[in-house]
């Protein structure tokens, strides 16, 4: 594998996890915005509020570990782990959010997003863990 082929298959996981930040923005249900529901909820049910910032923050962690392999192969295992946190944010969100929303959710297109970045990113973190090492170190 050259470094083209490379730089070409991580543009998967910069995509992903932008698409994961964009999603946050964009209408989930009822037209509203995870980052509108956060400000709705923060005044009522204060521990629940933050698990809609958690596709943020899965978006941020998952961009950083792509900037980290891209800007050095060798910590590939380092960006394999940021990668898994990330993921396992969203996760959570996955598993607390859709049984209470479902009926909604397919409604607008920020679950669509975040969908379509998940699984970018799970494509990334399988092409990250799949570079020898051997190759890696004699370019």
């Amino acid at each position: 594998m050259n470094v083209r082929d490379f730089i070409n298959y991580k543009i998967f996981g910069l995509i992903g996890s932008l698409l994961i930040i964009i999603s946050e923005f964009l209408p989930w249900f009822s037209s509203s915005s995870l980052f509108e529901i956060y400000y709705i909820t923060i005044s009522g049910e204060f521990e629940d509020a933050f698990l809609y910032l958690f596709p943020i923050f899965s978006g941020i962690i998952c961009l950083l570990a792509n900037i980290i392999i891209i800007l050095k192969i060798q910590f590939k295992i380092k960006s394999a782990i940021l990668n898994i946190v990330g993921l396992g944010f969203l996760l959570l969100f996955f598993f607390e959010f859709i049984p209470i929303h479902y009926q909604y959710l397919l409604d607008n297109v920020g679950i669509y997003f975040c969908i379509i970045g998940f699984l970018l990113v799970v494509y990334d973190l399988i092409l990250i863990l799949m570079i020898d090492n051997q190759n890696v170190e004699g370019n």
